[in-house]
């Protein structure tokens, strides 16, 4: 009734072949998109919102989470901590500190955003990773687009 083959090259891998190639050309579009997101520029940026107080390793750990929110569509943070805490610290320890700065630095840093871009990342700290939520979303809304 079928003829394999004719119908392999007649429409069967033909167009499947060519949705293939179509799909990497927009793949390969995307992470062009996404390098624009550079953990050195996220760093910058905090530091421009005013993320002063903070060692430098706690301010690449932020930088690193915006980065990986910014990026992927579903951000599970318990595996980043683990990521990021392998050599320095527990992965328990990491999120206490990093939430110790981000509260140290809150208020500069959403008085920058409101001044800057008229946006509200909310009165008070709600999180970790709300804060990075709204922090990838202001960098890469308004930020990349200056």
């Amino acid at each position: 009734m079928y003829n394999t083959n004719e119908n392999l090259i007649n429409g069967g891998i033909l167009p499947l072949f060519g949705q293939l190639v179509e799909m990497r050309e927009q793949d390969k579009h995307n992470e062009s998109k996404q390098s624009l997101v550079s953990v050195d520029a996220i760093k910058q940026f905090l530091v421009l919102a005013g993320f002063t107080e903070a060692p430098p390793f706690i301010l690449e750990c932020i930088a690193k989470l915006v980065k990986t929110s910014a990026e992927c569509k579903k951000f599970i943070i318990k595996k980043e901590y683990k990521k990021l805490a392998q050599h320095e610290m527990s992965d328990t320890a990491l999120p206490l500190q990093i939430a110790y700065y981000i509260l140290k630095n809150y208020s500069a840093i959403k008085d920058y955003i409101y001044n800057n871009f008229n946006f509200n990342i909310g009165n008070n700290f709600d999180g970790n990773k709300n804060f990075i939520k709204k922090i990838a979303l202001t960098y890469t809304t308004f930020y990349l687009k200056k």
